[in-house]
């Protein structure tokens, strides 16, 4: 925890490498503490530190669901990197990519998509949550994509004549 108004009362809450916040406020974070990267949770203040996965393979960049609070993450569990889906509390755990692997990104209000970055192509993808479709949404080659809150339109940045801008596209 740090503190902009006096930054030598900071707090290690935990050492970590992607972190995203859950609607309650909860943090949900990958970290290697347990010998391999693992998704963890922690609320705010640093109590409640909970291990929510425990596989040799490495688990990484968790995001959470609005939704239903279900968490989002990559895991290279079968070989390749895929997206992974589980209960806030651990449980539940089971692949939901299959044909395509990646990163989660963005997970709908309506909890009927999750939108990925494709772990070899990076391109963006959706797999819909109720049938498990997966379509490639954007053939653009991008190291990060950034998608609103809407989910409505994805900002990228884009390179033509030395000049640099960000793109915006709808979805």
């Amino acid at each position: 925890l740090f503190q902009t108004e006096n930054p030598a009362l900071k707090q290690i809450l935990a050492g970590a490498t992607y972190a995203a916040f859950a609607p309650n406020g909860k943090i949900f974070f990958s970290s290697p503490m347990s010998g391999t990267n693992e998704i963890w949770s922690i609320k705010p203040d640093g109590s409640e530190q909970r291990q929510l996965t425990n596989d040799l393979s490495d688990e990484f960049s968790p995001i959470v669901s609005k939704a239903d609070n279900s968490v989002f993450f990559a895991s290279n569990r079968t070989g390749a990197v895929h997206v992974w889906q589980m209960n806030a509390d651990g449980s539940n755990q089971k692949q939901i990519t299959k044909q395509t692997g990646g990163f989660p990104l963005f997970a709908s209000a309506d909890g009927n998509f999750l939108y990925y970055h494709h772990g070899l192509e990076r391109t963006l993808w959706r797999i819909s949550l109720k049938n498990g479709e997966e379509k490639m949404i954007l053939n653009h080659r991008k190291n990060y994509f950034s998608i609103s809150p809407d989910g409505l339109k994805v900002a990228f940045s884009e390179k033509e004549n030395d000049r640099e801008f960000i793109k915006i596209v709808l979805l």
